[in-house]
């Protein structure tokens, strides 16, 4: 298991030393980051003015509270705009983000092979999708404001929003999974073929 666990991180890490992969990688990853920050009202656009005794841009930090809430920044960037995010928050954005940013490598990585080696071999497109799965639960695990409340609801978000660490936990272990399934997939496709993945191949 242990050899298993380390031959597949040494693959998943040659791939991301790619340039292309690595780019993708980085770009999905910051995409989804950014994407993640709107959707769920990390960072909120108001119609209404903040009031004037707060001065913009202001920056305050909640350092006590639950566990796993705080430290909470929150930014007024100016009189409409404001970043609010907690511990738990960030952690799972980074997590998440940079999972999502991994497996867009190895499925591009996955696809160049097969097109190179012109071989019968699955193309990774089931391993991807189905860590877009995760990665969409992950939207209901913070917040619960931005775009996200617009579409489902107030009613809808209040009732999920005591479970969004257990969604944040899904979607973690759900794109872990993926990415574990898509580096075993590309070791058997290159194997198959006889091929090693090292730096320089393909």
């Amino acid at each position: 298991m242990s050899n298993f666990l380390y031959s597949t991180i040494g693959n998943v890490w040659d791939i991301l030393n790619k340039r292309d992969c690595k780019g993708l990688a980085i770009v999905t990853g910051v995409a989804f980051a950014v994407f993640y920050i709107f959707f769920t009202g990390i960072i909120t656009v108001s119609s209404i003015p903040i009031p004037e005794v707060i001065p913009v841009p202001y920056l305050h930090v909640i350092t006590n509270g639950p566990i796993g809430k705080f430290p909470w920044i929150v930014a007024y960037l100016d009189r409409y705009s404001v970043f609010s995010m907690n511990l738990e928050a960030m952690v799972s954005t980074a997590l998440i983000s940079s999972l999502v940013g991994v497996n867009s490598a190895l499925t591009l990585y996955r696809f160049r092979i097969v097109k190179k080696m012109r071989c019968n071999c699955p193309s990774g497109s089931p391993a991807f999708f189905s860590s877009i799965v995760p990665a969409s639960l992950s939207v209901f695990a913070c917040c619960g404001g931005g775009l996200l409340l617009t579409i489902f609801g107030a009613g809808l978000m209040s009732a999920l929003m005591p479970y969004g660490i257990l969604f944040s936990i899904i979607s973690i272990i759900g794109l872990t999974a993926a990415m574990f399934i898509s580096a075993h997939g590309i070791n058997l496709t290159l194997r198959s073929v006889g091929k090693n993945l090292t730096k320089g191949s393909i």
